[in-house]
This record gives structure tokens, sequence and C-alpha cells, in this order.
């Protein structure tokens, strides 16, 4: 995991094992975890696909209802759900900067658009945000709020999540 981490730290990990007394050491790892044993394996391993890597729809919620993509947290309502890359161009449109921001730093646009098979996109949006959110160059943007603070974000969740 240390070396994923250090090489894709963006990358979304889920450790399987049968003993679920390693559910802590995923979560001091930072990663998350399924019990091979647990009756909703399926379910979960679904909500990891649609909501952490990309393979439902983005969905665009007010921020501080989740604690992250994976949909940890209360819920709030959503704003808009995006299904089709029409959908998506449309909804960039109207959110605010600081969500661009949040989802742009968390590689959260690239994520869905690899799920989608944008190989070259994803590589040139995630290229981008490394370069213009991370960079020497990043505007003087305040850091994206934290969890709870009514703030708007993307959230790439549901059946989905980036």
């Amino acid at each position: 995991v240390a070396h994923w981490r250090h090489r894709l730290p963006h990358l979304p990990i889920l450790v399987q094992s049968a003993v679920q007394s390693n559910a802590e050491r995923a979560a001091a790892l930072g990663v998350r975890f399924a019990w091979k044993n647990d009756k909703n394996l399926l379910a979960r391993l679904r909500k990891f696909l649609t909501r952490s890597l990309g393979f439902g729809p983005f969905v665009w919620t007010q921020r501080g209802a989740r604690a992250d993509v994976t949909g940890s947290g209360p819920d709030t309502s959503t704003t808009l759900r995006c299904s089709t890359f029409k959908e998506f161009t449309d909804a960039v449109r109207s959110v605010p900067a600081d969500s661009l921001r949040y989802h742009g730093r968390n590689r959260h646009f690239g994520t869905w658009f690899l799920a989608r098979a944008e190989f070259e996109l994803a590589s040139l949006v995630n290229q981008f945000s490394a370069r213009w959110l991370d960079g020497p160059d990043a505007p003087d943007a305040p850091a994206p709020a934290t969890a709870g603070d009514g703030a708007t974000e993307a959230a790439a969740e549901g059946e989905q999540k980036v």
C-alpha cells in the first residue's frame, strides 16, 4: 500500500480480507476495507467501484454532507447528477470554482474519465490539475473547505463516484 500511495497518492484502494481485525490495519493505512465474510460484500464492492473508481454518474452535492467521495458521512441533497459527457460539461459551467479546485486536486475528474475509457482526456486533466492547481503556478485560492462548512462541493458519489 505504501508503494502505491507514494506513486499514486489519489488512488482509491480497497483491501479485502477474511480476517476482520485487518480493518484496523486498513484504516491506519488510509484505505477502504471489505471483510470477505460480510453478507453485504458484493454491495460494498459495487459501492467502491461506482463511487471511488468512477463507474457510476458523477454526482455534485453540497459540501459538508459527505466526508469523501466514498460516501462516508451523513447524506445531503444532490444538486446535479451527470451520467454523460454533455451533462458533465454543462454542470462544470455552473458549479463554484472551489468545487472544481477540490475535485481537480483530488483527481476525481480524471478518475471519472478513466472509467469511461477516456485515457488521454484523463491524463490531460490530471496533468493540468497537478501543474495548475498544485504546482508553482497555482492560483492564490483558499484551500478546499473542510467538511461541515456548508460550501458547495462537487462530489462524485452515488452509484458512482469519482
